[in-house]
């Protein structure tokens, strides 16, 4: 299967959404992402049309498979990037989760293989 191309704002919302055990409601992902319903509302149009949500307005959203996936891994990527800047680098929780969170959207997968050993 062709990778549809996410934006490193999709992709947030997509971990936020798993983080929440794959369903969440607008709400929730606005609060984590801090904007507004409106702009996830509009985000969760177009991951609906990319197949990585089950959607409707005033309902629980849903991850479907792909998207479940895409979450699980950029879960994953955040936990090893942030074990790596506080327990190798010694930075704080605070600034190695901001850190790993830019980070986690541009590193290549070999990379984080690297990270991750």
């Amino acid at each position: 299967m062709t990778e549809k191309k996410l934006s490193p704002v999709l992709e947030n919302y997509l971990e936020i959404i798993f983080l929440h055990d794959g369903a969440a409601r607008a709400s929730d992902v606005a609060d984590a992402a801090g904007v507004t319903r409106s702009t996830v509302t509009s985000a969760l149009k177009a991951l609906q049309r990319m197949g990585y949500v089950e959607y409707e307005p005033y309902s629980l959203i849903h991850l479907t498979r792909d998207g479940m996936r895409v979450g699980r891994e950029l879960a994953h990527r955040h936990i090893v990037l942030q074990e790596f800047f506080q327990h190798v680098l010694q930075l704080d929780e605070k600034l190695a989760s901001s850190v790993s969170c830019d980070l986690e959207h541009i590193l290549p997968r070999e990379v984080m293989l690297r990270l991750g050993q």
